[in-house]
């Protein structure tokens, strides 16, 4: 995909619950030490504004999954889409979607955007109608292969960006308008609009 292209998706503003959620690092980034108050007023209120649908009484089964996943994440924090080795660090992935998939109603949609809050550089975003569109199934080797081909878009990307706006240096955030935000992000918003909203 051309950066051009990219483009013609993406949002004018960023959504106001993203960006609220998003801003909750100390959720984010410490699943070892949240609350269950955290996870209904951070992880799961996003979640619904997503229309992800999970009951709020599903909180304290999401809360144990979270706190298992925290040693894979860790392992993940300093990555990134266009730097990550997806098969050296393909069973820290795989485990954590499949520790997540474990809560009642947690499926791959919400798995996909529980993962991209928590390390928002390196996890791309999905849903059923995304998934479809590119042939993957929503599990974890599924996954982990969407991953692959949103790797392969963003470098591509990245690299039409850095031509286009005579920047040197490949990185995972970058800014186009008044907008900033990652990669996976903005290949969320590409995805979204170009197959989700198209197959309404």
């Amino acid at each position: 995909m051309k950066y051009k292209e990219l483009i013609k998706w993406i949002w004018q503003k960023e959504d106001k619950s993203y960006q609220n959620a998003i801003q909750r690092r100390e959720v984010w980034e410490n699943f070892n030490s949240i609350t269950e108050e955290q996870v209904k007023d951070v992880i799961l209120k996003f979640l619904n504004a997503w229309k992800c649908r999970i009951p709020y009484n599903r909180a304290p089964e999401l809360l144990k999954a979270c706190k298992k996943t925290s040693k894979y994440f860790d392992k993940l924090k300093s990555k990134n889409i266009l730097t990550i080795n997806l098969k050296k660090h393909a069973q820290d992935i795989e485990n954590v979607f499949n520790i997540l998939s474990s809560v009642r109603n947690i499926k791959g949609t919400a798995i996909s955007k529980i993962m991209h809050m928590t390390n928002p550089k390196l996890f791309p975003m999905y849903d059923d109608k995304i998934s479809a569109e590119y042939g993957v199934s929503q599990n974890a080797k599924g996954y982990l292969r969407f991953m692959g081909l949103m790797r392969q878009e963003a470098l591509q990307l990245a690299k039409n960006y850095c031509k286009e706006t005579h920047i040197k240096k490949l990185s995972a955030e970058i800014k186009i308008g008044e907008r900033k935000a990652t990669w996976t992000k903005f290949l969320d918003e590409y995805n979204y609009g170009k197959y989700t909203r198209k197959n309404k």
